[in-house]
């Protein structure tokens, strides 16, 4: 996905446009910890922008393959949309108790779009049947991203949704540890 570029920021990169949030957190990441991806199943090939290292395999092979990294990763970090693929990486990012490691972002389409209402209503409800969140639960404004921290959900928002907006938020998230497998008890939970 594409975050908006402020136009003063597009007057002083030397990259060509539209960046994409990989770029970003690739340039937040580098020399940190390597960045992986997968390709989208059943494709072969380079994808416009990409510069994690990527994995393309078979739509027969990338459950598994996702699995694996889901349960050996230090930290995960997902876009968040309302495909059929992603919605599975984020089931089983809860399933395996795998969200106290993951910083999930709203992918930035959904900032305007009615788009933002399906995917509260997916999201919503299972962070509740995780544990992370009260019943009574509901974002308050529209995060860009958020991920769980010392057992209490930690949005992230911003209005504009840019390109820094995304690279600050990953640093962010990365300046914080990582939590395995805790659930927060019902004091904890905003």
């Amino acid at each position: 996905p594409k975050p908006h570029l402020p136009w003063l920021s597009r007057f002083f990169s030397m990259r060509p446009f539209p960046v994409r949030i990989e770029e970003e957190l690739f340039d937040v990441a580098d020399g940190y910890r390597p960045m992986i991806a997968i390709g989208k199943p059943g494709t072969r090939g380079a994808a416009s922008g990409g510069v994690a290292y990527r994995t393309y395999l078979d739509d027969s092979a990338w459950q598994d393959y996702v699995l694996d990294k889901i349960q050996r990763a230090e930290r995960i970090v997902m876009v968040l949309q309302t495909t059929k693929g992603v919605l599975w990486e984020f089931d089983r990012i809860l399933d395996q108790g795998a969200l106290g490691k993951t910083l999930i972002f709203f992918d930035p389409t959904l900032k305007n779009a009615p788009d933002w209402g399906d995917i509260r209503r997916m999201v919503v409800p299972a962070l509740q049947a995780a544990g992370v969140v009260l019943e009574d639960f509901c974002f308050e404004s529209r995060p860009i991203a958020f991920f769980v921290h010392e057992g209490a959900l930690i949005n992230i928002v911003n209005a504009n949704w840019t390109a820094t907006s995304y690279r600050t938020a990953f640093s962010t998230y990365l300046a914080t540890s990582p939590e395995r497998g805790t659930k927060p008890t019902a004091a904890d939970k905003t």
